[in-house]
């Protein structure tokens, strides 16, 4: 999670996360979410959790 954190405040155009809820309490998938509706660039996102189809 932390590496997922750092990528999101590195700089950089696009991301690329495969399951990045996996193993999160609901708290962690919520500071995740609202990381990435700020991230400023392209994201794609690998998810079977419906928490993450609303990015």
């Amino acid at each position: 999670m932390l590496r997922c954190f750092k990528a999101l405040n590195a700089e950089c155009n696009i991301l690329f996360l495969d399951e990045p809820s996996n193993h999160l309490d609901s708290e962690s998938i919520e500071l995740m979410l609202n990381a990435l509706k700020k991230f400023n660039g392209i994201g794609i996102i690998i998810s079977h959790n419906p928490l993450c189809s609303g990015i």
